[in-house]
Parts: C-alpha cells; sequence; structure tokens
C-alpha cells in the first residue's frame, strides 16, 4: 500500500481489505522499545521471554499502528476502542504482515457530526503465515468535507 490521501468515512465499506507492507523485528528494535518502555513481564518471569527473544505486544502494536499513520490509511479523528488477543508469540528476527478487513461502517446518530464509525479486525501473521494477534478497533473516521 503506497502512501496516499487518507480514506473518508464514505469511502469504506465492509468487506474492504487492506495489506500493510511486511515488517521484519530486529534486536535493535525490541532493545530501543524496551529503553522507552520497558518489559511486558515482571521481572520474575523475564529471563525466559528475554532468551528466547520474544517481542512485547506493545511494540508489534506500535509498528502496525504507525504504518497506519505512515501509510495515511484512514482520515482518523480518535480510536473509540480497542480490543487484541494474542495467539502466538512473535520473536525477533520474525517477519509480520497485517491484513485489515472492515467488518462495519456506522454513521453517527447525529448526522451533523463530521465522523462516522469504522470497525475492522487486523490480523497481525508472522513470516509462516500464523496468527499472532487479532486486534478489533473502532476508529471515528471524518466524513468528506
Amino acid at each position: 500500500m503506497a502512501k496516499r490521501e487518507p480514506l473518508f468515512f464514505e469511502e469504506v465499506t465492509p468487506g474492504d481489505t487492506f495489506t500493510l507492507p511486511p515488517t521484519t523485528i530486529t534486536a535493535d528494535m525490541r532493545k530501543m522499545h524496551i529503553d522507552l518502555y520497558g518489559e511486558d513481564w515482571p521481572d520474575e518471569t523475564l529471563s525466559d521471554p528475554l532468551d528466547r527473544g520474544v517481542v512485547p505486544a506493545s511494540l508489534v502494536i506500535s509498528i502496525v499502528v504507525g504504518q497506519m499513520g505512515r501509510l495515511n490509511f484512514l482520515s482518523m479523528k480518535f480510536m473509540k476502542e480497542f480490543y487484541l488477543r494474542c495467539y502466538h508469540s512473535i520473536f525477533v528476527d520474525d517477519t509480520i504482515n497485517s491484513k485489515i478487513k472492515i467488518t462495519e461502517v456506522r454513521p453517527h446518530k447525529d448526522l451533523n457530526k463530521d465522523y462516522g464509525y469504522v470497525f475492522f479486525d487486523q490480523e497481525i501473521l508472522n513470516q509462516h503465515e500464523t496468527l499472532c494477534f487479532l486486534r478489533k478497533v473502532c476508529y471515528l473516521v471524518f466524513r468528506k468535507p
């Protein structure tokens, strides 16, 4: 998906799908993230994920959200709801692929509002096409001016 003008509320429909560019997670990316935010695990259980190179979920989410912003995905006002389910760990040197499917588009009840609701499921898979995370999101997306 090349950078383009962001999509407005009226330009998305249920069933639309989008794929973000693959990203390989490096040890440096993990280290920089941890230096900023710390680990996801308590100190008493940290050695195992650290030794195995498990990537914190917060790093994975920051990568895919950053891609959406960098690519001008939607003309977003703000995020209303967020749900994340982890199915499989992601490790340093894994390549993640993100697939987004619009599941619902709902206008605001007050038609004078400058936004509507866009719900989507985002699958985050590793290089083996194993589902690692499922993210369900609702954004308030601006209507066309």
